[in-house]
C-alpha cells in the first residue's frame, strides 16, 4: 500500500471507472463496501505530486480494513482481455457446462460483476435443469465475497440434484459456518461412508470436526475424527491431529483412546509425530555446535553474493557486462549479484559506455549495513534517496536527486521498498531514522527526460545540467528538452552546450529542433558564412534531404531564398512538414491571413504537432476576425485539457477582443486551477505568467507588472511592462542580455520607451544601439539591417512587408521607424502600415499603441 511520512512518499490519486459492491471481505471477513477502480501512484513531496510512478488498477479496497490488490493496469488489462476472450472463445466452440463455468469464473476472477451476472442469468436459463452449473456459479459467488447469492444457486442446485457431491459439500459447508452442524454433517454423510476418501478429498470433514469440537459435540467429534483415522491411518502420528482427538477425549474423560501407539525413535524427531517444542532443544543444541561455522559460512557468502543493481532508464534493452562474463540483458531494473572487489561494468546497446566500481566492506558490516551500489545506464534515471524521521512529532524527510551514472551509499533501510508506516520509537521525544531508495525512469512516460531535468534543476541545477546533456546525447531528437535547456542557459555553459549540439549536427534522421536551437545561438549566427558554408556541406552530401533543405532556407538572409528552398524541401518530400511551418510564419508575417491557415492545416496534415502551431493559426484567425472558429476551437482544446494554459490565454484574448472583458476571467482560472492539480503547484512561474498575460489583456498594468515581480523566468515580460509603464531606467537595468531570437527586440523597444516619455536623445541612442545589436548579429539579418540604417522613405513600409517576421515583430520595427522620422505625411503612412500587423493583444502592444497620434521631438 503506498505510504507517506510528513508528506513525502507515495500516495494514489484520481479514480477512474469506479465500481462499488457490497460483499465479504477476502481479507478481513467482514462485510464491507469493496471498491475497484483505476489510479496512479505518485512521488509525492508534501502531499503534493512529483513523479508519477504507474497507473494501477485497486481490486476491491476494503472500506473497513482499507485493504486490496493492486496491479499495473496495463498489466491488468491485458490479462483480462486475453483470459475472457480465451474463456468466451472456447465456449462459443463448445458451449457447455464446463466451458459455461470457465467463462463466469474468468469475469467474476477480474471484477466484471455486472457482465458476469448477465452471463449467469442467460447460462440459468439455458441448462435450466443441470444442477452442475448451479453449484459452480454459487462457488464462483463465495469466492467474491457474496455468500447470499451463492446460497440461492446451492439451494436450487440442491433441489435439482440432492445427491451430487459438488451441491452437497458447497451447501454444507454453508450450514457449517452458520451453526447448523446437524444439516451440515448430513449433507456431508456421504463422505463418512468406507472409501469415499477414494473419489473425494475429505477436507469438508476436517473443518467439521473443527466445528464441532467448538460447539462442544466432542462425541460427534471423535466419531468424525474416527472416520479420517480409518481412512488415512498415517494421521495416528501427527502431532497436531493427535492433540485435536486428546482435546475431545479429554473432555469426554474417555479412558480409552481411538488413537494407536506410536513408537518414539530420534529418526522421527523431525517428523509431524513430535511438536515444534519437542524439536526446540536439539535445535539450540545443533544451533550452538553450527553458530561459529554458520556464521563465517554466512560472511563469506555475503562477501561473494553483493547486489550491484542496474538500472536502464534508456527505453531500450542494454547489455551489461560485468568483468569478463557473460552479457545481461537488462530492459528497466536489474540486481546482478557480484563478489566485493574491483569490477569493470560494460553497457552495450542503445548506450556504450564503461564503468570501474568498487564493491568492498569490512567483515562486521556485512550483517549490520545494507550497502547499495548503483550503475545508472547513461545517468538516464533520477535516483531517489530519502531519509525518513520516525517521531510523535511531524518532521520533513530529507530529500536528496542524483542522476550519477554511478551510486553508492553506505547502507540503505529500504532498498526500492517501500517503509513501514509506523515504527516503534521507544520515549516520546525519540526520533528514529530511515533510509529508503527508489528511482524515477524517464522513459516510463512522455517527456519523462523533461521532468526528469525539471525535478533535478529544484534541487541541484548542476546535477540537472549533467542529466540534461546525457539525455540529449542519446535522444537528439528530443525536441521539448533541447528548448528547457536553452531557456536555462547561463553564459558559463553555453560554450559547452555549443560544443553539444555541434556533436550531433550529423545525426540522422536530422534533429530539427536541435538544428534550430544551433542556428539560433548569437555566435553561430553571426559567423554568417561559416554557418552558410556548413549547412552547404551537408546540403552537397545529401541534395535531396528535406529536412537540410528547409534549414538551408531558414538561415538565409535572402527572403526570396528562403522561400525557394522551402518549395525544394516540399519537392523533396511532400509529407515534411516544417516547410509549410516556415511558409505559414512568412505569410503570417505579410497579413496574409488566408494563406497562413492553408499552412498551417498542410503542416498539420503532415504531422506538425497542432498545439505547438496552434498560435500562428489563432493569430491568422484574430486577423480575419473569424472569433466563433476561433473560440469553438480553444474550448474544445480545454475540454481535453482542462490546464491547458496557453488556450485559456487564446480564449481570453479573443473574447477581449470582442469586448467581453468579463467573460475572459473564468476560463483562465479554471485552466489554472486544473494545471495546478495535474502538476501538482511545482510551476508557479506558469501560473504567474498567465495571470500577468490575462490582466495585461485586460489594461491591468500594474496588476500584471505585480504578477512578475521577483520570477526570474518572467524578467523578459517584465522588462516590456516596465517600458511601457514609463519606468525606463529599471527595465534597462534588469534587461537581460539581447540574444539572437530572446530578447533580440528590446534595445528597439528601450528607443520606444523613451520616445513615449518624450526623452528623444535616448531614443536616439537606442535606436542607434538596436542597429549595432542586429549588425552584430552577422549577414542573416542584412535586410532588417539595412532597413534600420536607411532613413525611412515611401517604399519603406513595402521592404518591412517583404521581411520574413512576426507580425508584431513588423510592428515594433515600424512603429520605431516612424519615431524617427520627422516627416509627418510618412510617419502617419508607417503607423497606418502598423495596423494590419497588430492583431494579437501580448506586450508590447500597449507601448506601441502610444504612438497613434504621435508628433515629431
Amino acid at each position: 500500500m503506498p505510504t507517506t511520512y510528513n508528506g513525502v512518499g507515495t500516495h494514489y490519486y484520481g479514480k477512474k471507472h469506479r465500481q462499488d459492491r457490497q460483499a465479504i471481505c477476502q481479507l478481513c471477513g467482514h462485510p464491507a463496501t469493496l471498491t475497484s477502480y483505476e489510479t496512479r501512484l505518485w512521488f509525492v513531496f508534501f502531499f503534493i505530486p512529483v513523479i508519477p510512478l504507474g497507473r494501477k488498477r485497486i481490486t476491491d479496497q476494503c472500506s473497513v480494513c482499507s485493504r486490496h490488490y493492486a496491479i499495473p493496469v496495463k498489466q491488468w488489462e491485458t490479462a483480462r482481455q486475453v483470459q475472457t476472450a480465451e474463456a468466451m472463445d472456447q465456449f462459443r466452440q463448445s458451449p457447455s457446462e464446463e466451458s459455461a463455468l470457465a467463462v463466469h469464473g474468468t469475469l467474476t476472477a477480474f471484477q466484471q460483476h455486472d457482465e458476469a451476472a448477465e452471463f449467469r442469468k442467460s447460462m440459468l436459463e439455458r441448462f435450466a435443469g443441470r444442477a452442475l452449473i448451479r453449484a459452480g456459479f454459487a462457488n464462483h459467488l463465495e469466492n467474491s465475497g457474496l455468500p447470499k447469492e451463492a446460497l440461492t444457486l446451492w439451494e436450487e442446485a440442491h433441489q435439482l440434484d440432492p445427491e451430487l457431491p459438488e451441491v452437497r459439500i458447497g451447501l454444507g459447508r454453508h450450514q457449517m459456518r452458520t451453526g447448523h452442524l446437524d444439516e451440515a454433517r448430513q449433507l456431508l454423510s456421504f463422505l463418512e461412508a468406507p472409501g469415499a476418501e477414494q473419489q473425494y478429498s475429505l477436507e469438508p470433514l476436517t473443518e467439521l470436526t473443527g466445528h464441532l469440537q467448538n460447539k462442544g459435540r466432542h462425541e460427534e467429534a471423535l466419531e468424525v475424527m474416527a472416520v479420517l483415522l480409518k481412512a488415512f491411518p498415517h494421521v495416528g502420528t501427527d502431532h497436531q491431529f493427535r492433540k485435536f482427538v486428546r482435546t475431545s477425549e479429554k473432555a469426554l474423560q474417555k479412558s480409552e483412546s481411538i488413537l494407536p501407539e506410536v513408537q518414539h525413535s530420534f529418526s522421527k524427531l523431525f517428523t509431524r509425530q513430535y511438536s515444534s517444542s519437542h524439536r526446540w532443544g536439539l535445535g539450540l543444541t545443533v544451533a550452538a555446535i553450527l553458530a561459529v561455522a554458520g556464521l563465517a559460512i554466512n560472511n563469506e557468502y555475503i562477501r561473494r553474493h553483493r547486489p550491484l543493481t542496474i538500472l536502464n532508464g534508456t527505453g531500450a534493452a542494454i547489455q551489461v557486462q560485468i568483468d569478463d562474463g557473460s552479457p545481461v540483458s537488462v530492459v528497466e531494473k536489474d540486481v546482478i549479484s557480484v563478489t566485493e572487489g574491483s569490477h569493470v561494468v560494460r553497457i552495450s546497446g542503445e548506450i556504450s559506455e564503461e564503468h570501474r566500481i568498487d564493491v568492498t566492506s569490512n567483515y562486521w558490516e556485512r550483517w549490520t549495513s545494507t550497502p547499495v551500489w548503483i550503475i545508472n545506464a547513461g545517468g538516464a534515471g533520477v535516483i531517489i534517496d530519502m531519509s525518513v524521521h520516525y517521531a510523535t512529532s511531524p518532521r520533513e524527510p530529507d530529500v536528496r536527486l542524483s542522476a550519477d551514472p554511478v551510486f553508492y551509499r553506505q547502507h540503505i533501510d529500504y532498498p526500492f521498498e517501500e517503509p513501514p508506516n509506523e515504527i516503534s520509537i521507544g520515549s516520546e521525544r525519540s526520533v528514529v531514522t530511515k533510509t529508503t531508495l527508489s528511482w524515477f525512469d524517464p522513459s516510463s512516460r512522455p517527456g519523462g527526460s523533461v521532468s526528469g531535468y525539471l525535478t533535478l534543476k529544484k534541487r541541484n541545477p548542476q546535477q540537472a545540467w549533467g542529466f540534461a546533456v546525457r539525455m540529449l546525447r542519446q535522444h537528439p531528437d528530443d525536441g521539448n528538452l533541447v528548448r528547457f535547456v536553452e531557456n536555462d542557459l547561463t553564459d558559463e555553459k553555453r560554450p559547452e552546450f555549443r560544443s553539444l549540439l555541434e556533436e550531433k549536427l550529423e545525426y540522422r534522421p536530422v534533429a530539427v529542433h536541435w538544428h534550430r536551437t544551433y542556428q539560433n545561438l548569437p555566435e553561430v549566427s553571426a559567423d554568417y558564412e561559416t554557418l552558410i558554408s556548413k549547412y552547404d556541406a551537408m546540403l552537397k552530401a545529401e541534395p535531396q534531404n528535406a529536412a537540410l533543405l528547409y534549414l538551408r532556407g531558414r538561415i538565409d538572409s535572402d527572403d526570396a531564398e528562403q522561400h525557394r528552398m522551402n518549395l525544394k524541401a516540399i519537392e523533396a518530400d511532400p509529407d515534411f512538414p516544417w516547410p509549410e511551418y516556415s511558409l505559414a510564419y512568412e505569410s503570417l508575417g505579410r497579413a496574409e491571413w488566408e494563406a497562413a491557415l492553408q499552412h498551417v492545416q498542410a503542416a498539420i496534415d503532415k504531422g506538425y504537432p497542432a498545439d505547438e502551431i496552434n498560435m500562428l493559426r489563432q493569430t491568422a484567425l484574430l486577423g480575419l476576425k473569424r472569433y466563433e472558429e476561433s473560440e469553438s476551437e480553444m474550448r474544445t482544446a480545454l475540454a481535453t485539457d482542462p490546464g491547458d494554459l496557453s488556450a485559456a490565454l487564446l480564449l481570453a484574448e479573443l473574447l477581449i477582443d470582442q469586448g467581453k472583458s468579463s467573460e475572459a476571467d473564468q476560463p483562465v482560472q479554471q485552466a489554472i486551477n486544473s494545471f495546478n492539480t495535474t502538476s501538482g503547484g511545482n510551476f508557479p512561474e506558469r501560473v504567474k505568467g498567465t495571470q500577468a498575460l490575462l490582466k495585461y489583456f485586460k489594461s491591468d498594468l500594474p496588476g500584471a507588472l505585480q504578477e512578475t515581480s521577483g520570477s526570474p523566468d518572467l524578467v523578459p515580460v517584465r522588462v516590456m511592462l516596465l517600458a511601457e509603464h514609463g519606468d525606463m531606467d529599471e527595465a534597462v537595468t534588469h534587461s537581460p542580455q539581447p540574444g539572437d531570437v530572446e530578447g533580440r527586440w528590446l534595445p528597439v523597444l528601450f528607443c520606444l520607451g523613451y520616445a513615449a516619455e518624450g526623452n528623444s536623445d535616448a531614443a536616439s541612442d537606442w535606436f542607434q544601439k538596436a542597429v549595432t545589436h542586429f549588425e552584430s548579429l552577422g549577414p542573416r539579418y542584412k535586410n532588417l539591417t539595412g532597413i534600420l540604417k536607411t532613413p525611412a522613405s515611401p517604399e519603406t513600409a513595402q521592404r518591412v512587408h517583404e521581411l520574413s517576421m512576426e507580425p508584431t515583430e513588423k510592428a515594433i520595427l515600424v512603429t520605431a521607424l516612424a519615431v524617427q522620422t520627422t516627416d509627418t505625411a510618412l510617419r502617419k503612412s508607417l503607423l497606418e502600415a502598423r495596423r494590419k500587423y497588430l492583431v494579437r493583444h501580448n506586450p508590447p502592444r500597449g507601448l506601441l499603441m502610444k504612438f497613434i497620434n504621435f508628433e515629431a521631438f
